[in-house]
Formats: C-alpha cells, structure tokens, sequence
C-alpha cells in the first residue's frame, strides 16, 4: 500500500446520509470522510438522482435527525459509476469532523 498523499487523513466508515442538491435528495452511504471531504456511496434507489452533470455543484450533507455537521457543504468533485454502483466524491470547504 503507498503512502498516504492527502492532506487530512481518512476515515473508513459506512453512515447512512442524504446528500441534498438544490431541490433533489440522494441516499447514501458515506464509505469515508475526512475533515477535508467525503467519497459516498448512492443508494441503488436513488442512482438517477445523480449525474455527471452534478460535478461542480455545492452539495449538503444531512443526517435523517438532521444533525449538522461543521461544515456541511461540499463541492462535488467527482461522480463516477463502476459495475453498477455510484459514487461521489465530495471536497469540504473547511473541516466537517
């Protein structure tokens, strides 16, 4: 395994969330996070609530209590689909953990 070039280091977790996208909610699975982003998991209900087109998009996360996080907007930086499952890769604008 390489050595690790993120600036703040990850954590593997699995934390059922929505992300919120102007007026659209996706299921997801947040897969890991760090104070500097996130790469979540969409549900396979919500795949179409997704899209490349998303990429550059300020994005929110949200608890189904609707816990705040610090920072919990984030800017989609990738979204890419690999044998049937989506995933999206978010980078925060300051620590959210």
């Amino acid at each position: 395994m390489g050595a690790e070039k993120r600036r703040y280091p990850r954590e593997e977790t699995d934390i059922k969330l929505s992300l919120i996208l102007e007026h659209r909610e996706v299921a997801v699975n947040v897969r890991n996070i760090s104070k500097g982003g996130a790469f979540v998991q969409v549900k396979a209900e919500d795949m179409n609530g997704i899209m490349l087109s998303d990429v550059g998009r300020i994005a929110r996360l949200r608890t189904e209590d609707d816990h705040t996080f610090t920072s919990p907007r984030g800017t989609i930086l990738r979204c890419v689909e690999e044998g049937g499952t989506k995933y999206v890769a978010l980078a925060f604008t300051a620590g959210a953990i």
